[in-house]
């Protein structure tokens, strides 16, 4: 009886193992398929996205290399204007240069021009100068001139006076000398009027 119930008991136990074995294989197979169907996708999964990713890299790769040939382009380009704004900047400085030494040149010249006429123009000043002081000087001489002058003038006016006086007064004495009767007036006369006009004082005298 006992030995019954036990394996009973037993009996039961293995079934319930053997459902727990089923379920298990059950739950094994199902996890294994599920599993297996996860390796398909993740190997489909892996080949697409392997495939995407070269797609992706061979993008990325033509992308870079038009990137590179643009910027070799821009480089290039970029070189080209260089070289170019090099040649224009020697050719600014050249003509600047030449700018500059034409003005120099120009600057020198016409100092030196400048200078010619400032030379020139003290000269002429030196000249004018010297011809005013001439001109004073003989201005002053002429002013001294013509004071002599008029000295001379009145002097020589005076001379002539005086001897047109002279004149009338020696014909006045003739006159008197022939109303008087004391004879030509000369030599002889000259005498003998001073002889008469000696005798005269002393007549005149001693009848006072």
């Amino acid at each position: 009886m006992d030995r019954c119930k036990k394996v009973q008991r037993l009996v039961k136990k293995f079934d319930v193992l053997k459902n727990q074995c089923h379920e298990l294989n059950h739950q094994l197979h199902e996890e294994s398929q599920i599993e297996m169907a996860k390796q398909r996708f993740v190997v489909l999964w892996e080949s697409a996205r392997k495939e995407q990713l070269q797609q992706s890299i061979s993008l990325q790769v033509q992308l870079l290399r038009k990137e590179q040939t643009i910027v070799e382009e821009e480089r290039a380009n970029a070189l080209q204007a260089a070289g170019t704004i090099d040649q224009y900047y020697d050719w600014k400085l050249a003509s600047t240069e030449q700018l500059i030494e034409d003005w120099m040149s120009r600057f020198d010249r016409e100092k030196e021009e400048q200078d010619a006429r400032f030379q020139k123009a003290r000269a002429t000043e030196k000249y004018w100068s010297e011809l005013l002081q001439i001109h004073e000087q003989q201005g002053r001489e002429i002013e001294l001139l013509e004071t002599q002058l008029v000295h001379w003038e009145t002097k020589a006016k005076y001379t002539v006076f005086c001897h047109r006086m002279a004149t009338k007064l020696q014909a006045w004495w003739r006159g008197l000398m022939v109303r008087k009767g004391y004879g030509k007036f000369g030599t002889s006369g000259r005498n003998k009027g001073k002889k008469n006009k000696g005798l005269d004082k002393k007549s005149k005298k001693a009848k006072k």
